[in-house]
């Protein structure tokens, strides 16, 4: 509940919508430039491990090295994004909800057969 007359609070809404509007637009623009350099990056080294011959196998570990760089950046990207939207979530006041993975056991039963369950069939394999 806020103390506030109600013009004052609508500005204040509205000032607070805009704000996050301009934000939300701000990080669509850096996202976009972070992935155009991500992807200009990743083809230059694709490209130039694709055309490297095995007379230089120097070369070739140094850019498979860097390949391996590039791809932990976009996995590191991928972690951001992931908090980002998390954190977006929350200030919402709601979380997303996701069902818990499902378990899968093994079951022993008397006839010496091992059968699988908790994957949604349940098959049976008999050890004859």
């Amino acid at each position: 509940v806020v103390h506030m007359p109600y013009l004052q609070y609508r500005r204040e809404r509205l000032a607070q919508f805009e704000n996050q509007e301009r934000k939300a637009a701000n990080d669509r623009r850096e996202k976009k430039l972070r992935e155009e350099k991500y992807m200009r990056v990743y083809q230059s080294v694709d490209h130039a491990q694709a055309v490297i011959t095995r007379q230089n196998p120097s070369k070739a570990r140094l850019l498979k090295k860097k390949m391996h760089a590039i791809k932990s950046m976009e996995r590191r990207f991928a972690r951001e994004d992931a908090r980002r939207r998390r954190q977006f979530s929350s200030s919402w006041g709601t979380r997303p909800q996701s069902s818990p993975p499902k378990r899968r056991s093994w079951t022993l039963p008397w006839n010496g057969s091992i059968r699988r369950t908790g994957s949604g069939c349940s098959q049976n394999t008999s050890a004859s």
